[in-house]
């Protein structure tokens, strides 16, 4: 696994005129932290006003999304235009996050998809005694999770046709284990830890990891499918996942612009 990938030149030159221009980001993030001591990741998960659908947008200018709690996630989001292409009029994850803070912002801070380098740090910020990042079952939201409450926001169920119907919770709602239920962002203090919510299960998270031109890396896990283990790299294809899927989000980070 590299970010990015390594053999792809366009993008490996680092002067961010290839395909993705991934790499000078990662050197202006890398050169950020050396001075300043560390970067931001989102509290929670990419969220949106609206329950999104397949034929959602993901532009950037269509489409905005939140870091706040209480939020429908961010999903049916590709990496990009493709598994290679982010140019802003397309959409996908990485330009979203890229748009949040983008280079001309006044705040002093700039903005990016997750990098895989950043998701360890953060899983190393977060593990404890009692958050197990390879075995995260016990305060994570996966199918396989022991059944837990949840007291705030809405939980969805996966439908027949691939789109996920939501539901207000009224008092206690009781996560089951072997039932997938996909909640809103930060619906329960269970799943957090440091303060940093949902990044065991729930949604699995584009970041700008590949291993290939046209495989990209998604990590922690999905409330549908994937057994609990946070550390885990999925990796997404650009002929079956570049569309998109209802458990498919991101997170941005953001680092004091040089």
């Amino acid at each position: 696994m590299t970010e990015p990938y390594s053999y792809d030149s366009s993008d490996y030159d680092g002067t961010g005129t290839g395909k993705t221009g991934i790499a000078a980001q990662i050197t202006e993030l890398t050169k950020s932290i050396f001075q300043y001591g560390g970067f931001y990741i989102g509290r929670y998960e990419a969220g949106s006003e609206t329950n999104r659908t397949v034929s959602s947008s993901d532009s950037p200018q269509e489409a905005p999304f939140v870091v706040q709690q209480d939020k429908y996630p961010y999903t049916y989001v590709r990496w990009g235009t493709d598994m290679g292409d982010v140019s802003d009029s397309g959409g996908g994850a990485v330009s979203l996050s890229n748009s949040l803070y983008p280079a001309g912002s006044e705040y002093g801070v700039k903005s990016m998809l997750c990098t895989g380098a950043a998701w360890d740090s953060m899983l190393d910020f977060v593990k404890d005694s009692s958050h197990n990042v390879t075995s995260s079952t016990s305060w994570g939201n996966f199918k396989s999770s022991e059944t837990y409450e949840v007291n705030r926001g809405k939980y969805g169920t996966l439908q027949g046709n691939g789109s996920v119907s939501f539901n207000d919770i009224l008092g206690t709602y009781l996560k089951e284990k072997g039932s997938g239920v996909l909640l809103t962002t930060g619906a329960t203090e269970r799943n957090s830890s440091k303060n940093i919510y949902d990044v065991a299960g729930n949604c699995v998270e584009w970041t700008t990891e590949a291993m290939l031109t046209d495989v990209r890396i998604q990590r922690g896990g999905d409330c549908f499918y994937s057994s609990g283990d946070t550390s885990a790299r999925y990796l997404r294809d650009e002929g079956v996942y570049a569309d998109g899927y209802p458990e498919h989000s991101f997170r941005p980070i953001l680092y004091v612009k040089l």
